[in-house]
C-alpha cells in the first residue's frame, strides 16, 4: 500500500503519492481561500453525515463548509482510516481527498 503526503506550500496544497518510496503521483491545488474552489483537490474532514440528504456536510481549507454527496463515493482516498475496496461508509471525522465539481 502506498503513503499519501499532503502538505501546504507557497499558499497551494500539495499531495503526493508514493508507492515503493517512488513519488508516484503529484497533485497541487490552490488554497481554499481564493474566491473560487471548482477543480480544485481538498484534504476535506466530514463533519456530519446526513443520511435523509443522501450526503455528508464537510470542513475544506479555512472552515468553509461543502456537501459531499454519497453517490460521488466510489473510488474514496482516505487519509486517516482504512475501509474494504468498493464498501466505503463515510463517517463524522474522516478526513477524504476529494474535488470540487460544482457550487450551488
Amino acid at each position: 500500500m502506498g503513503k499519501l503526503i499532503i502538505t501546504e506550500h507557497l499558499k497551494q496544497l500539495c499531495a503526493i503519492l508514493f508507492e515503493q518510496n517512488t513519488p508516484y503521483m503529484l497533485q497541487i491545488a490552490s488554497m481554499a481561500e481564493q474566491e473560487t474552489i471548482l477543480d480544485h483537490i481538498y484534504l476535506a474532514q466530514i463533519s456530519e453525515v446526513v443520511p435523509s440528504l443522501n450526503g455528508a456536510f464537510a470542513t475544506i481549507g479555512n472552515g468553509r463548509k461543502i456537501f459531499l454527496p454519497f453517490k460521488e463515493c466510489k473510488d474514496v482516498l482516505l487519509a486517516n482510516r482504512t475501509y474494504e475496496t468498493g464498501k466505503y461508509v463515510p463517517k463524522a471525522g474522516d478526513e477524504i481527498v476529494l474535488q470540487i465539481k460544482g457550487e450551488a
